[in-house]
């Protein structure tokens, strides 16, 4: 009998609850999509990126084996994790219920196994 292998979902939640989906990708680059900008996997110019300082390649989010890490980009504005701000090029583990800044724009790490 083979093992199962857990897959997890993960999302990341505006403080309205409104939740963006985070594609099942082993690295996903977040930021400010452009015309022809196939680069950016998770568009957060829907949710108010532009105007909260959100650059075009902001942070990296990798699956790992134990969950999640991010990486900032070397963003202008900068990437908090728990309020704390994340040197570029690094990567960071994360948790679910991590709070996320990129430039002013503020998340939740959601993940459920399924």
């Amino acid at each position: 009998m083979q093992p199962t292998q857990t897959r997890t979902t993960a999302r990341l939640v505006l403080n309205g609850g409104l939740a963006v989906p985070l594609p099942d990708r082993a690295c996903l680059v977040l930021g400010r999509a452009t015309a022809g900008d196939p680069a950016i996997d998770v568009d957060l110019t829907p949710f108010g990126a532009r105007h909260s300082g959100v650059s075009r390649r902001h942070a990296r989010l990798h699956r790992t084996a134990t969950g999640f890490a991010i990486e900032d980009l070397g963003s202008h504005n900068e990437t908090y994790l728990n309020a704390e701000r994340l040197a570029p090029g690094q990567r960071y583990p994360l948790a679910a219920g991590d709070h996320l800044i990129l430039g002013a724009w503020r998340c939740t790490l959601q993940v459920e196994a399924q």
